[in-house]
């Protein structure tokens, strides 16, 4: 093989190399990415709302923890916040579904914790106590989890049934 040859395996393993290491610059990147965004979630709910979170949770009879870890990825205990799909307040409950609940005031924090926990339970009813099709439910609607027989395969749903589930754990 002459000069050229070792030439050009030279710049093929620089080209191979490069590759590499935009894979793994890419890979630490997003192990940042999900580490900021664990870090930007409060852990803990405000002490101020505690006992609203302590008295839906005994009137639906939810494990603890539960409304809490949904309020966390939902609004992260913001009772003023708005999603782009238009679900508002501290559990993020669609106006259409906040009728069917009684709340009357989405931004009011006590009105929409115990709005949130009555469709948990209502979800947790709907598909015999599975925790994780009732959180899919909360996410992405019923008809959904019922379309796919189980959590549908959209990675917001994926990711937060498993965000949710490990906060419970």
């Amino acid at each position: 093989m002459g000069i050229g040859g070792i030439s050009n395996i030279y710049k093929r393993i620089d080209e191979i190399t490069g590759k590499i290491n935009g894979l793994l610059k890419q890979a630490q990147n997003q192990d940042f990415e999900k580490i900021l965004e664990e870090a930007s979630f409060t852990k803990n709910a405000p002490a101020e709302f505690q006992p609203a979170f302590d008295r839906a949770m005994a009137k639906y009879h939810l494990q603890p923890g539960l409304l809490e870890a949904v309020a966390r990825r939902e609004s992260n205990f913001n009772p003023q916040a708005v999603s782009p799909a238009g679900a508002q307040g501290i559990m993020q409950i669609m106006p259409g579904t906040q009728r069917e609940l009684g709340v009357t005031d989405p931004f009011d924090a006590e009105q929409s914790i115990d709005g949130g926990a009555k469709y948990l339970r209502m979800m947790l009813d709907r598909f015999d106590g599975n925790l994780q099709k009732a959180l899919a439910a909360y996410n992405a609607g019923p008809h959904r989890v019922e379309q796919y027989k189980g959590i549908p395969p959209f990675p917001e749903t994926l990711n937060y049934v498993s965000m949710i589930s490990s906060d419970l754990e």
